[in-house]
């Protein structure tokens, strides 16, 4: 029982951490591109505003993939949700997908390899 308190709690605390970081940290307007590469060149996230497109690139041929995710905050700007998420791994190209970022909406990319269970984000940015 103690454990399963302890791990809510420790989980409560990274959440907050995860909100704090995501509207305290400096803002980037979405003019020109985001990235967020992974360690040792296995990966990464790219945002182009020009056709507001999104790639997720597995650049080694390791057997594992990578999933990036859009994210941003709900409604009430009380917790974080996942917009979209997008994998590559196992084939020659990289997975791309669009979505129109709009005003003054704060996003954030997080990209992860699949051999580990880190995390790896971008500042967050909005269109204005």
């Amino acid at each position: 029982m103690m454990k399963s308190i302890a791990k809510g709690g420790v989980m409560a605390a990274t959440a907050a951490a995860v909100m704090i970081g995501f509207t305290a940290g400096p803002a980037a307007a979405a003019t020109g591109s985001q990235k967020v590469s992974l360690p040792n060149d296995r990966g990464y996230m790219l945002y182009m505003d020009d056709g507001d497109e999104f790639t997720v690139c597995d650049t080694r041929a390791d057997g594992y993939g990578v999933t990036g995710k859009l994210r941003t905050l709900n409604s009430s700007g009380t917790g974080i949700v996942t917009v979209f998420t997008l994998d590559d791994g196992g084939d020659a190209n990289c997975d791309h997908r669009t979505y129109d970022i709009v005003g003054r909406v704060a996003y954030d990319m997080i990209v992860n390899w699949h051999g580990n269970n880190d995390w790896y984000g971008s500042q967050y940015f909005s269109e204005s």
